[in-house]
This record gives structure tokens, sequence and C-alpha cells, in this order.
């Protein structure tokens, strides 16, 4: 079998004390000149149509009109250059990425990874370990990426500077890799990179909660449930790669085995797998029976965190547990072991079979599923806002939803363009960690979501439940959905307007007239329900309404019974107020999803690692310094009684439904 090396070491150490700043960027260090050298004028404002668009842009865009690239070179690797940037708003740093267009010329594979990595990074963004995309800009010649800027060092260099990690910063380092795995595979996406020098610290304090997964241009869309694509194709880095993508035909469950290796190598400070050569690193990994455990330091170490490892690093990918299942695993989060059988079968291999079942913790449960945090999340959101999360998610460019439609894609086992209630099921439990939902309350999150009623969610339905919180409170986006709605372009969101914007959320049409409450955010304004009849008591205020400037449904929204006009500025305010937790879960004290963008870290310092020299851990952990990441052949696997459910008691006047 023959390897092509697509790229050199991105994220390869840098010698000791050297800021690992290329990290975001995805470029191996410069060299001590590097920092002097002066890189190319920034583009010139453009705004003409590409003669061809890498990201698939119709104009060109100029990063240049929002940052000001520096002469700082922060690394360079086979296709691409990364500078320090810094944001010309706010003065924030930056790693910008910068790949000239006509190195990937005559390069398909490369061409496409480039595209697939920002669309990737798209949609997973807002985890906190994970490296934020901040933009994507082309001009004729060259595509800027704009990152986040990690200030601390890689974990590899870490390790080689100071030696194997104790155990409890060992399992909360890799609780944080465990996090953003299961959030990549949780929307279908495999990493197939997952190594040491790939692990970045988001500030020099380097703690473990700051640790953030880099570089996703060897990452596909692998889908998730019965009908979850196989990937092909060696990709990855030797020493971490599994079994079963040297055999052929794999998923994401690849990514956990990579974790366990570099587990392996925070206990013992060296990795399981030290051939000198490619093919030599491949017939170790084919022919182990489990990784070696028997040398220094190994007896003194806990049976809990090598029970860890050998999960993790199960030979047979049937067996092996989830990363989200990891995250439950005693050494992980702590709690006595029990045993539960896979849920999954299709075994891709022979070996390393445990016993027919996995340990795992009984204390706290892992946090659930990302794609059931959103649907829930969705289900909480009242009419209107659903309504512009449909208009939102059927406007969004392809680059931006493209994982999310290969995840509805996949999701749709019987290709008919519409997820079914069991089809919906089937996904939510696949990765044998249960999504706490009974039967009742999945069918009143799937009733909301189905705006149509026709019991299927269709690809807009779904884009629009399953779309991340900041999707829906950017300003261009929150912007474009005011405008819809706004038919009449005087600037306001009408009575009329308002009835039409909820009949495309589902909404009832008696229970839109009844809360056509209009959304004045004014704390000077009072409640005001309905004018009564002349000498009649005055109304109550409906439950959840709330005082001007109290909690209310949307906090500081007054309730009006007659109909009044939303501005655009109104309409920012609802679009990004936190939602009511689902019905199920009010009172209980239990959380809806998330209610906004997880933020990456801005880090401004431009300290290194702070390392003096390395440990003699250098030496065992050389094979991995420089070890190149390999393709051969990789996929990136090509795409592929509705309504808000208000009661008549609700209609009637007990509780309006919330509007905005």
């Amino acid at each position: 079998m023959t390897f092509g090396c697509v790229d050199e070491q991105l994220y390869a150490a840098a010698a000791p004390g050297e800021p690992a700043f290329a990290r975001a960027a995805g470029a191996s260090p410069a060299g001590p000149a590097a920092a002097h050298r002066a890189p190319p004028p920034p583009p010139q404002p453009q705004h003409r149509p590409l003669a061809r668009s890498l990201l698939g842009a119709p104009l060109a865009s100029d990063v240049g009109a929002h940052y000001r690239l520096t002469s700082t070179e922060l690394g360079r690797g086979a296709f691409a250059a990364a500078w320090l940037g810094v944001e010309r708003a706010t003065g924030r740093r930056v790693a910008v990425k910068s790949i000239p267009k006509s190195r990937l010329e005559g390069l398909s594979r490369e061409w496409a990874d480039v595209r697939r990595e920002v669309q990737v990074m798209h949609t997973l963004e807002g985890h906190p370990n994970m490296v934020e995309l901040l933009g994507a800009y082309e001009d004729e010649d060259q595509v800027h990426l704009v990152m986040e800027l990690c200030a601390g060092s890689c974990l590899l260099e870490r390790v080689m500077a100071e030696g194997r990690c104790r155990e409890h910063e060992a399992a909360a380092l890799i609780r944080s890799l465990l996090e953003v795995l299961a959030h990549a595979h949780d929307l279908g996406i495999a990493h197939r990179d997952v190594k040491l020098d790939n692990l970045l610290f988001s500030d020099t304090l380097e703690r473990p909660s700051g640790l953030k997964l880099a570089d996703w241009g060897f990452a596909a869309f692998a889908g998730r449930g019965p009908s979850a694509r196989r990937l092909h194709g060696v990709c990855g880095t030797s020493y971490y790669i599994a079994p079963e993508v040297i055999t052929g035909a794999y998923d994401e469950r690849a990514d956990v085995w990579s974790a366990g290796v570099v587990l392996y190598v925070l206990l013992c400070g060296r990795p399981p797998f030290c051939a000198g050569k490619t093919e030599d690193v491949f017939r170790e990994i084919l022919e182990c029976d489990g990784p070696d455990m028997t040398g220094a330091p190994w007896p003194s170490i806990s049976e809990g965190a090598k029970d860890a490892v050998r999960q993790m690093m199960t030979w047979r990918p049937g067996r092996r547990p989830s990363a989200r299942e990891m995250l439950a695993h005693d050494f992980v989060r702590g709690g006595p072991l029990r045993m539960i059988s896979s849920p999954r079968g299709g075994d891709l291999g022979r070996r390393g079979d445990l016993g027919g079942g996995r340990g795992l913790a009984d204390g706290p449960a892992p946090r659930e599923p990302e794609l059931l945090r959103r649907l829930r999340a969705f289900s909480a959101m009242p009419p209107l806002k659903r309504a512009a999360a449909r208009v939102i998610a059927s406007r969004l460019p392809y680059d931006e939803i493209r994982g999310l439609r290969e995840l509805f894609a996949s999701i749709d086992a019987d290709g008919s363009g519409g997820v079914s209630l069991e089809e919906l099921r089937q996904a939510l439990e696949w990765d044998g960690v249960g999504p706490r939902l009974d039967a009742g309350e999945l069918r009143r999150v799937m009733a909301v979501a189905d705006a149509d009623g026709d019991g299927e969610l269709c690809c807009t339905e779904f884009l629009a439940a399953a779309l991340h919180p900041a999707r829906l409170e950017a300003e261009r986006n929150v912007r474009l959905a005011f405008e819809h709605f706004d038919a009449d372009r005087d600037g306001l969101i009408a009575g009329h307007e308002l009835l039409a914007a909820l009949a495309l959320a589902g909404a009832a049409p008696c229970a839109a007239a009844f809360a056509l409450a209009a959304a004045a955010p004014s704390a000077a304004l009072p409640f005001a329900p309905a004018a009564a009849a002349p000498g009649a008591p005055p109304a109550a205020a409906p439950a959840g309404a709330g005082a001007a400037g109290g909690g209310g449904v949307w906090g500081g929204f007054a309730w009006e019974a007659a109909a009044a006009a939303i501005d655009f500025s109104e309409f920012c305010s609802m679009m990004r107020a936190a939602p009511l937790p689902p019905l199920s879960s009010r009172g209980s004290g239990s959380s809806s999803g998330s209610s906004g963008a997880l933020s990456g870290c801005g880090c401004s310092s431009s300290s290194g690692s702070g390392s003096s020299a390395l440990s003699d851990s250098a030496a065992a952990l050389a094979p991995l310094v420089g070890s190149l990441a390999l393709s051969d052949g990789c996929d990136g696997f090509g795409g592929g009684g509705g309504g808000g459910g208000f009661t008549y008691a609700q209609q009637a006047g007990a509780l309006p439904p919330p509007l905005c």
C-alpha cells in the first residue's frame, strides 16, 4: 500500500519557549528568522466576480478590510503560510492562514479539503474545546482563513518538556478532548487526525479546560445512525491510526482509538507504537492484542486509568466505546464501574474483545447529545423565533449548512426526503448513551419542528431545528429574517405580518391572534392587557407575562393585547433572548439546551510554553515529532399535526404562547 503525504506536519512541535501561535492557523513553526520576514502586502479591496472560487464564493472578499496582516509569520506548511493578524475594529489578535490557490492547481483532493475544512468548522462552531473559525475570505489569488489565536503550547510540546502527566491532569485533558469529539460525532463528523500536535492550549495558563482540537483539514462527513457512511482511505498520522483505518473501512470510532493513544502518552510519556517506518508502525498496530502496559511506570498507574486506555484502544471497533460513552468512564468522570453492552454491531476487526462489556461510571451523566440539545432548545423557542429560524435555514450559504445537510441525509435512512419519528429516535440513540427522552416528549419535540404537520421533518425543518444558536443571533441572519417578515418594507413587522410569520412557524391561527402580543421591550411599559369593558375589573396578567422589567416569557417584554409593530432592534432582542426550558422540564431544575454562542478564547499573550529545556520524555516521544499526516485516497463523503402544540386553554387565555 502506498501512502501519499499530502502536507508537511502542520502542527509540529515548536522549539522550547517558542510561541505556539501558528497552531490555530494550521502551519508549522517557521524558524527564528521568520518573524522578521515581510508578508506579501494585504490584498486590496476586491468585489469583482471570481474566475474560479475555491470556497464557492461568487465575489471576491477582502480580508484586509477587516484584519491587518502584520509582518510576523507564525508558520508555514506545504500549501499555506500563517500570519499574525489584528482585527481592525477591536484590536484582537488572530491567526490568518493564507493559501495560495496556485499551489493547489491540479490537486483536486487538496482543493476540496480546504473547502471541506471551512464547512466542518462552520458546522461545529460554538464548542469551547474547538479552535474557532472567525471568517473565510477569498480573492483571485489566495484563500484566507481567520482563526482564533492560541497562545499556549501544543500538548506534544508540554509532554516533551515536562514528562508524563499526573493522573488527575491526564483525566481532565482527555475529558476536554472527548467532549469536542463527542460534539463532532453527534453532528456526523469524524476528525481523522487526532494527535498531541493538534491539541493546543488557548492561553499560557494551559488549563485542561482550555485545550482545543485544531486542524480539521482531514475531517469527513460520516453521518449518524444506521445509514451512516463508512469512510475509506488511510488518513491521519501513523502512530495514532486505528487498525480499521489501515484495513479499509471505518467510522467516527477511529477517533476514539486515536484519543486512547493520546491518553497512553499522557500517562506514560511514550507512544504505544514507535517503529521507525510507517509500514512497521502499521504492522505493530495490526498485530497488537492491546496496548502494552507491562513496563514502568504502568505498575504505579491506577486500574481505572489503564482500563480507560484499553477501552479506547479496543481492537474491534464494534466493541469500542463512543466518545460520549467514554465521558461516563470511571477514570474520566468518576464513580463505581458498571458493565454495559455495545448498542452497535458491525465489527470490522477480530481482536481486543473485552468480554462483551465496557466499564462505565455510575457517576454524573455526560452531557446529552448535541443534536438532542438543539432540538430541545428549538422546541422551547417562541413561534416567531422558530419561524425566523426556518427563514434563516433556507437562505444560509451552502458551506455554512453543508454539515447539517449531510447529517439530515444520513438520518433519512429510507431516502424519502423526510426524517420520521423512528429515524430521529434511532439517530439520537445511536452512540449508546440514551437521550433520556420518553416517547411522548420525543413526539412533542418532533411536532414543534414539523411546521407543516406531515409527520416528517423536511430538510429545511430539520436545519432550522438543528442550527446552532449563534447562527440565529448573528446580525446578518437576524436582518435577513426581519426583512423577510417585513413584507411592505416599512421597517416594522406589523400585526398582519406577524400572523404570516406565525403561520410559517405552524402556530394555530387562534393562538396567533390571541397572542399578537406587541413586543416593545421597554422597562417603562407596564403590563397592559386588553382593554376591559367599562366597569369590569382589570384582567389578570397571563401566567409568565410578568411586569415590565421582570422575568416574563422574554424578560422585559410588555404583554399587550392590541397588535403592535416590532422594529428591528426589538426583533434583535427577541432573537437573542434565552428560550424557556421545554415544557417537560419546567420547574424540575433541569436546563434546556444552549441559549447562545460559546465564543472561543481570543488570546492576546505572546509568550510561549515557557519551558527551558526538554525533559527525558523528549527522546521517548521523538517518533511523534515531525511525524507526517498520511492520506491515501481518503474521502470526504459527498453529500448527499404540526405547530406549536398549544392547547385550547392556552389559546383562551390561561397561558399565552410565548411570541417574542
